[in-house]
């Protein structure tokens, strides 16, 4: 039996009725329809007597887009459910999360959140950056994620934002980006420049220079300045593994920002003495980003690792939610 399609339309809506066998040859010819007709639309299924597992797949993605599928059989919503639950289980436990330091820390200052997202089977990755140009960091973190099969939650700190903002451009894997206090610049931007536009930070009077041409935090602020909230021993060691960001890094401007087509997710650290909590509600507000308040200092990955660690798992589901449902328009 072949497929009909029939459309109506009246002030309210566009109806596209299919009628009789709805198999994964006639997608294209549907999706043909639903591109030439006037929004809004809505898909008729009830007069379709058979559906296979690509067509159920195909309406789950209707649905995704905003196009309801309405009169469809008890059998097919049914189906069209456990297909979802069973996408949303496949994603989950397939993605990639990619973990970007910012600067004056190391891989470690993620040893508390790593184990909580690896206890929900998510392959977890510490991206090692030099710290030595916005460059060089870049091409780094491009290159775990080259290596990453998957969907990929990239995640940033601190200057950390800036390397995963330009790192996701042209990563067709990167579906989410997370920053955790972090820069999310726009084109031009840089550290440098947006430090000049008001007051600097508390923590900004314990940064050092040396002589070569990188910066510091005094070991004696670091606590104060980066991690005042966290285990004293902890900050401790923060300090004393702490790597120094270059000055390169820090006036390096911002190419196209990945967040501009990539859904964000920004946690603001609300005692923050690196980046005025202002300034980043205000980026976290620009680049559209799904927000999360914490009562944190800057290293709000050590001392608050289960909501970093749930903010991260929001945007994994998102990822399984979305991911190859939907259509093409």
């Amino acid at each position: 039996m072949t497929l009909r399609i029939e459309r109506t339309s009246d002030r309210r809506r566009t109806r596209i009725r299919l009628s009789g066998e709805f198999r994964a040859g006639h997608i294209d010819q549907v999706k043909a329809e639903l591109r030439s007709a006037r929004p809004p639309v809505v898909l008729d299924l009830a007069q379709v007597s058979l559906v296979d597992v690509e067509c159920i797949r195909f309406l789950n993605g209707c649905e995704a887009d905003g196009i309801p599928v309405q009169h469809c059989s008890p059998y097919v919503r049914k189906w069209m459910s456990y297909e979802r639950r069973e996408k949303e289980k496949h994603m989950e436990s397939n993605a990639n999360v990619a973990l970007v330091l910012g600067a004056w820390a190391d891989g470690s200052s993620w040893s508390k959140v790593i184990p909580l997202l690896q206890r929900k089977g998510l392959n977890v990755t510490a991206v090692q950056i030099p710290l030595t140009s916005l460059e060089d960091d870049i091409a780094v973190t491009r290159r775990i994620l080259s290596a990453q099969e998957g969907p990929t939650v990239l995640v940033g700190h601190s200057y950390g934002g800036l390397v995963i903002t330009g790192a996701a451009n042209g990563v067709a894997n990167v579906q989410a980006l997370v920053y955790i206090a972090a820069f999310a610049l726009d084109e031009g931007e840089s550290i440098e420049a947006l430090g000049k536009q008001g007051p600097p930070p508390a923590g900004a009077a314990a940064v050092r220079p040396d002589d070569h041409g990188f910066l510091w935090i005094d070991r004696d602020g670091f606590g104060k300045a980066f991690a005042a909230d966290a285990d004293p021993t902890e900050a401790a060691v923060m300090a004393a593994v702490q790597k120094p960001l270059s000055v390169k890094s820090f006036a390096g401007k911002s190419g196209p920002p990945a967040w501009k087509h990539i859904p964000s997710w920004y946690m603001v650290a609300t005692d923050d003495q690196m980046i005025p909590p202002p300034a980043e509600e205000f980026m976290a507000k620009r680049i559209g980003a799904t927000v999360k308040k914490v009562a944190s200092s800057h290293a709000a990955m050590v001392s608050h690792p289960k909501e970093v660690a749930d903010l991260i798992t929001l945007a994994v589901e998102s990822v399984g939610k979305s991911a190859n449902t939907r259509v093409s328009r």
